[in-house]
């Protein structure tokens, strides 16, 4: 597993699926409409695994919460579709779902 510390990870595939686990407990599958972020905290370690054979396409994108040491946590959000057409979708913020972030205020992060 890869230990984290501090860190805030989204992680969005698009092509083909994993599966993430973690000393929280959780195994969850992520995949095209289906993304997760994870807060790691004070301590956290996890691991994704490729499920099947055909190429993999995902990004993981890095965050600094808005303060050291906060207690991990795991969120996974499925979208109704893989896709928004002609529009941002608001993926993560400090204070608005889908997946709540513990960056600083007034920073979003959109697809």
């Amino acid at each position: 597993m890869d230990p984290h510390r501090d860190d805030e990870i989204l992680t969005y595939v698009r092509v083909a699926s994993m599966i993430h686990k973690d000393t929280l407990g959780n195994r969850e599958e992520i995949r095209l409409a289906r993304l997760m972020v994870m807060n790691a905290g004070h301590t956290f370690q996890h691991e994704e695994t490729i499920l099947g054979n055909e190429p993999q396409e995902a990004l993981q994108i890095f965050l600094r919460p808005r303060a050291p040491s906060l207690d991990p946590t795991v969120q996974f959000h499925n979208f109704g579709e893989a896709v928004s057409r002609d529009a941002c979708r608001l993926l993560a913020a400090p204070e608005a779902p889908p997946l709540k972030s513990g960056r600083r205020p007034g920073y979003t992060t959109r697809v």
